[in-house]
């Protein structure tokens, strides 16, 4: 993004001129004293408190029906926290602690001892039929006592009859003449008491769990649901496949979110295809965008995105009839206005608080050089 840098002077306007030393000098004694001072704020924040020794535990249950637990699967608890060294990026969150148990004869498991600080992250896993199932993770507040992790396991299945589409919601933005880009959000329900994974495979040898057709001509496909690389696209050019390798737990919403481009003039029939029921679906436009969606019963509402304000139209589809049971078509009609551009923001500097800062520095270490002269004279 450009960035434009108005107002300000030379730096020698900013120099005090009274004093005549060079600015070599001033960045030589400078330097150390930044370096001195930023040692001692970085010790201040690295200081933490010592954990408090908690026991953690909880029971186990079988969701599957007639399904009995497994006595000898071993139970992970890890501890995740801050890296005080780094604040972003993968090394922000460090696992601090690790242990491992196995249930005991009334089927809880319990973890004695574990030290935890106050913004520490914890769950319980276990490994359970092929994949990883465990607790919910939650957030130690540092006061009360930390509740028990119930675990719920669930056997597993490759019929996807309990499978649904609990809603299938489209946001639409026209970013340049001819293409309008698509944020698509499914949320996939699983209404049995046994996980999905397919029988099928991706390109790398993982098992499939959800496959969504996209519409004839999508381009650009890309993933905001992380990690991206449980994802493939399948399919061909012009009728691309997107595929989730993750299981699907019963009684777990879990949404799958990517984008895609289609191109787009003065209108355009989306016809897609459904794998599996879909339940609800919704289609938000840009309001200023002169551009309506018709060819269902929508209930049309106004609404206005949070972080713009722009105003929008929401189409919403509450009872979905799928034509021959797993296509959706629909028609969206009008030539694309106001359509979304890049920014371009200008980054103002504030001299006065720069000036403000350099005479800081200056009388800092004007007020140093007298120290070190009295204490010459003293010696």
């Amino acid at each position: 993004m450009p960035v434009q840098i108005s107002g300000g002077r030379a730096e020698a306007d900013l120099m005090p001129r009274q004093l005549y030393i060079p600015v070599t000098f001033w960045v030589r004694l400078a330097v150390p004293i930044f370096i001195i001072l930023s040692s001692g704020v970085a010790s201040a924040q690295t200081a933490t408190p010592a954990p408090v020794l908690y026991t953690l535990g909880g029971p186990v249950y079988m969701g599957t029906t007639s399904i009995q637990t497994t006595p000898d699967l071993a139970y992970r608890l890890s501890v995740y926290r801050g890296n005080t060294a780094k604040t972003s990026g993968a090394d922000a969150v460090q696992e601090a602690y690790s242990a491992e148990v196995r249930i005991d004869t009334t089927g809880r498991y319990r973890f004695e001892r574990v030290p935890l600080l106050s913004n520490d992250l914890y769950v319980v896993t276990t490994t359970y039929e092929g994949i990883v199932q465990g607790s919910a993770a939650l957030t130690f507040d540092g006061k009360a006592t930390p509740p028990e992790l119930p675990i719920t396991l669930f056997a597993g299945t490759k019929d996807p009859a309990k499978l649904v589409i609990a809603r299938s919601q489209q946001v639409m933005s026209f970013v340049s003449p001819g293409v309008m880009r698509v944020l698509e959000t499914m949320t996939v329900l699983n209404q049995g008491d046994r996980f999905y994974l397919s029988e099928q495979r991706a390109s790398d040898g993982a098992l499939i769990s959800a496959q969504f057709p996209l519409p004839v001509g999508a381009r650009a496909i890309g993933f905001n649901t992380l990690p991206t690389d449980r994802f493939h696209v399948a399919g061909d050019t012009n009728s691309p496949i997107v595929q989730d390798t993750k299981p699907i737990i019963p009684g777990v919403a879990q949404d799958v979110i990517y984008s895609y481009q289609l191109p787009y003039a003065k209108g355009a029939a989306i016809d897609r295809d459904y794998l599996y029921p879909l339940l609800s679906f919704q289609v938000t436009l840009p309001t200023d965008a002169g551009i309506a969606a018709y060819g269902q019963p929508f209930a049309v509402t106004r609404t206005a995105a949070q972080d713009t304000g722009r105003a929008l139209s929401v189409y919403t589809l509450e009872k979905v009839t799928l034509k021959d049971g797993k296509r959706l078509i629909y028609s969206l009609d009008g030539a694309a206005r106001n359509p979304e551009v890049a920014q371009t923001r200008s980054v103002g500097v504030d001299f006065g608080a720069v000036l403000i800062m350099l005479v800081f520095l200056v009388a800092g270490v004007i007020v140093l050089l007298v120290m070190l002269r009295r204490a010459s004279r003293k010696a």
